[in-house]
């Protein structure tokens, strides 16, 4: 079950505990501030499609309520769960980002509104 509980905040729950929780919130990509889906659940949960259907939600609430053009996710290149679940929500490899010290670049992902394929967008960001 998903429960909204402000705009870009969602959590799931099965039965009566909160298993994990997902939203939208900007944050920086280098020196750009770009709107980022982010999730976390508990490990008990991993594996069984929650990710992937919320983080799809999540993806929805912001094309179709906040009618935002883009959105934008990192993650760590050792995560291949994390990265089943982007790539599973149609996001795409835009390339890498040195945000961690002394750390593998993080991947960086996108997806574009389908409402807003064409127009002008700005995705530049400092990737190496």
């Amino acid at each position: 079950m998903i429960i909204i509980l402000a705009p870009g905040q969602l959590k799931i729950k099965a039965s009566k505990t909160i298993i994990g929780f997902s939203g939208l919130s900007y944050r920086m990509y280098g020196k750009e501030l770009k709107l980022n889906v982010g999730y976390r659940f508990d490990k008990d949960f991993w594996g069984q499609g929650y990710a992937t259907e919320l983080a799809a939600y999540t993806i929805n609430y912001g094309f179709s309520k906040l009618q935002k053009n883009q959105i934008f996710a990192i993650v760590r290149p050792k995560h291949a769960a994390s990265i089943k679940v982007l790539e599973k929500c149609n996001m795409k490899l835009l390339g890498k980002l040195d945000d961690v010290p002394n750390e593998e670049n993080s991947l960086v992902y996108i997806i574009e509104n389908p409402a807003s394929v064409g127009k002008a967008t700005n995705i530049s960001i400092e990737m190496s």
